[in-house]
């Protein structure tokens, strides 16, 4: 779920790509608490070009050293702000300068539960004002939070939270949801006027409780 124009495409060794590109104007969904009982309500603006950041998300399923290059290849070819990578397989004893973007920070989240595969590393570019809530991320799900905010944002888009999701298709929908629903309560209570990016690998989660929230599917397939 996250909004912008997207278009697919598949580069070198085929690594399905999505990639949001900003147009002069684009569509945002903003959580604005205004009723007394602080339920959000789902409105739409138009916001300038600047004000939100181009995302790219990818589920890579392993092999991440080896296809470093071409995802600094298509990320750099693209101008891309924040980009998202799933099932990166990563552990700790692999450095993170051999997975590394020129110019990008990287935010890993490996999987940690012993098992094989998984995992969710982020990229935001260095010029990219945006700050990891480490407070949102819990033990049993996969997923990395960032809070964006550029310089001079508009009062009505205060800010954008970006939420990295991996659910794995066996894994508990509830669990993720409730993550996921907890999270957005607790930045939007503190930013009341802050946008929201989800984006990730979400297979098969049941997204009904996020589409109440409420939050619109921007890619169905």
């Amino acid at each position: 779920n996250h909004f912008s124009n997207q278009r697919q495409f598949h580069h070198v060794t085929r690594i399905p790509v999505l990639l949001s590109q900003c147009q002069q104007t684009v569509g945002l969904q903003l959580h604005h608490v205004i009723r007394d009982d602080r339920t959000p309500v789902l409105t739409t603006m138009n916001a300038v070009q600047q004000c939100v950041p181009t995302v790219f998300t990818a589920n890579i399923r392993g092999g991440f050293v080896k296809k470093a290059d071409e995802l600094e290849s298509v990320v750099l070819a693209n101008n891309v702000d924040i980009a998202c990578v799933t099932e990166t397989w990563l552990k700790d004893v692999i450095p993170s300068g051999v997975v590394s973007i020129s110019g990008y920070v990287i935010h890993r989240n490996d999987r940690r539960n012993g098992r094989r595969g998984g995992g969710v590393a982020v990229f935001v570019r260095q010029d990219i004002p945006c700050e990891r809530l480490t407070t949102l991320e819990a033990a049993d799900v996969e997923s990395v939070w960032l809070l964006y905010r550029r310089p001079r944002m508009p009062r009505v888009l205060s800010h954008v939270v970006v939420g990295a999701i991996y659910h794995p298709p066996s894994a508990d929908d509830k669990v993720m949801t409730s993550h996921i629903l907890a999270c957005l309560d607790s930045v939007t209570r503190q930013h009341p006027h802050a946008g929201v990016i989800l984006l990730g690998d979400f297979n098969r989660l049941r997204d009904g409780a996020l589409l109440s929230y409420p939050l619109r599917q921007v890619v169905k397939s």
